[in-house]
Parts: structure tokens; C-alpha cells; sequence
């Protein structure tokens, strides 16, 4: 299945909790605008409060600031709440359907598919669906909101130091794109691994039984190591792809800071209608936006692990009974005996 119907098919079991869903929505806007609004308060600082030595502006400033902070970590903590509860809430019903669905389905299925790829599709994928909805989609929309309130907010400051501040965004973009498509593929072949791995366990290890009787010992535990090295390789594989992007991304974003202290700190040298506060929220707009541009890399991780989980939970779900009970069938009477 493509990746975005997929998408779409798991986000669709949200309708049942839109009106939570979109309260979540809105306060994850509400307390980035207001934790976006700090760098201000600190600009208005450097360029009005200090130079004038106007105490009661001050104090207002460093309330505001204090407020901030206070209103981010309350509303930060039941944002986290409701969004963990959502998740928990959505993957509750899937694991209960896919259950459900594995009780109508004949025997045939179960000659077919192995004990531990049933589980892994009722256990593990469906947690890793509810990492998704409960972390990565919160993160997912944070970032992003985050990345369109630093654009709109910089853009009004200063139109010319923020084209000046973006220059390296499009090659962070680009570099992020051209990793995901690769890891992507990294990625599969570490599930399939583990997958395979679990696979191993979950059946030998209930026939342990019939493993000693015939003295296999030797030849499962080599099985083992032969699947455990393949994970293994794996992950190194994956972690190796991980070490070359991330730093090339920060000496990319690096170059962000030099651009923006070189043309901003000019600027200010010269008098050229940039002061120092607003080169300072610049800076500090820059931190808050290369963050969560360089971290939408790492959740592509969850993304496509996500995509890959529901395809196998939803392969359980679309699976269909070779005989199926009849809609009209009569009912047996409880039998006594």
C-alpha cells in the first residue's frame, strides 16, 4: 500500500476523537506563538529597557518572560497528556480489532503465517504505532509550527536579514529529503531482522521441549546468532548513515550563524536600520528554527517505522476467512452435561 493512504487509513481512527484531537491541535499552536514571542521581550530589553534605564518597563519585561516560561511548562505537560492519551486511546481499538479479526479467520491463516509474525503484528506493531501518535505526530506538528511562526515573525522584524538568515535552509531541506529516501530502505531491512529474529524465539522457544528431545541445542543457538548478526549489521548500517547526515547538517546550519552575525553584526556596526536586539532574537530565532528543521531528519525514523507497522497491521486486518459464518445462523442453547 502507498505510504500516504496508509497514513491516512491510521489517522482516520482519530474521527471518533475529534473533538480531542482538536483541542490537542490548538494548544500545541497556542504555546508555540507564545513561547515564540520570548526573543521579543528580549529584543525590547536590549534596545528600549537598558539603554533608558526605565526600571518599570523592566519589570514588565522580566514578567512577561517569567510568564512565559510558567505558562509553557503547565500547558507543555498537559499537552503531552492529552496527546499521550490519544494515542493510547487510538491503538487501544486497532490491537482490539486486529485481535478480534484473528478469531474470524480460518485455520488456514494460522498454517500460513507463522506464530511469531501474529504477535509481532498484535504487540510490537501496534506500539509502534502508538510511539507515533503519541511522540512523533505530536513532534511532527510542533516543528512545523514552529518553523511557520519563526518565518512570519522574522519576516516582520526584518525582511532582508531573514533572505539573508534562510540561505542555507534549502540545502538542510534538501540534504534531509535525500536521507530519508535513503535511510528508508536501511530502515526496512532492520525491521525485517528483528522481525526475523522474534520470529525464532517465539517458536522455538515454546518447543524447547522438542529441541532437547532431538539435542538440537547447538543448531538453534547457531540459528540465533546467524539472525542476531543480521540485526545486528543492521543497525550498525543504519547508525553508520546516521553519523555522515548529522554532521554535515550542522556545518551546514553553522553557516547560518556566521551569515546572520556577519550581515546582522554589519548592520549594526554601520547603523543600517538593524539594532542590536533585533540581531540578538534573530539569532536566538535561528537556534529555535534549525532545531526542529534538523529534527524532522530523525523523525523520519519513526515515520517510516510507523508506515511499515501499519501495512503489516493492516495486512492482519484485510485478511479474509476462506468460510465464513453465515449472518443468519442459529444461535445453539447453552448445553447442560
Amino acid at each position: 500500500l502507498d505510504r500516504r493512504r496508509l497514513l491516512s487509513r491510521l489517522l482516520a481512527r482519530l474521527r471518533p476523537f475529534k473533538a480531542q484531537a482538536a483541542g490537542t491541535l490548538l494548544l500545541i499552536l497556542t504555546i508555540t506563538t507564545v513561547e515564540m514571542t520570548q526573543p521579543i521581550l528580549t529584543m525590547i530589553l536590549i534596545d528600549k529597557v537598558i539603554p533608558n534605564r526605565d526600571l518599570k518597563l523592566f519589570a514588565w519585561i522580566i514578567t512577561g518572560i517569567v510568564s512565559i516560561y510558567a505558562f509553557s511548562a503547565l500547558f507543555s505537560g498537559l499537552r503531552s497528556y492529552l496527546v499521550a492519551w490519544l494515542g493510547q486511546r487510538v491503538v487501544f481499538e486497532l490491537r482490539k480489532d486486529v485481535y478480534d479479526h484473528l478469531q474470524t479467520l480460518s485455520l488456514e491463516f494460522y498454517d500460513r503465517k507463522n506464530t511469531g509474525w501474529i504477535i509481532d503484528r498484535v504487540t510490537s506493531d501496534t506500539n509502534n504505532l502508538q510511539d507515533f501518535l503519541s511522540d512523533g505526530f505530536q513532534d511532527v506538528l510542533r516543528d512545523i509550527m514552529t518553523i511557520l511562526v519563526i518565518i512570519v515573525i522574522m519576516s516582520i522584524l526584518s525582511p532582508t536579514l531573514t533572505l539573508v538568515t534562510f540561505i542555507p535552509a534549502p540545502i538542510v531541506v534538501f540534504l534531509t529529503i535525500r536521507f530519508i529516501k535513503r535511510i528508508r530502505h536501511i530502515f526496512h531491512a532492520v525491521w525485517r531482522k528483528r522481525s526475523r529474529l522474534t520470529m525464532l524465539m517465539t517458536d522455538v522457544v515454546p518447543g524447547v521441549r522438542v529441541v532437547k528431545a532431538f539435542a538440537q541445542e547447538s543448531r538453534e543457538s547457531e540459528r540465533f546468532d546467524a539472525r542476531s548478526r543480521e540485526y545486528m549489521n543492521a543497525a550498525v548500517d543504519a547508525a553508520r548513515s546516521f553519523a555522515a547526515f548529522h554532521p554535515t547538517t550542522q556545518f551546514v546550519t553553522a553557516l547560518g550563524f556566521a551569515l546572520i552575525w556577519g550581515y546582522g553584526g554589519y548592520m549594526v556596526i554601520v547603523g543600517g536600520g538593524i539594532t542590536l536586539g533585533t540581531l540578538i532574537a534573530f539569532v536566538s530565532y535561528l537556534w529555535r528554527f534549525y532545531i526542529p528543521l534538523t529534527n524532522l531528519s530523525r523523525l523520519s525514523q519513526r515515520f517510516q517505522r510507523a508506515t511499515t507497522s501499519a501495512q503489516r497491521v493492516f495486512e492482519v486486518i484485510d485478511a479474509e476467512p476462506l468460510v465464513k459464518d453465515p449472518v443468519s445462523g442459529a444461535k445453539l442453547r447453552p448445553i447442560d452435561g
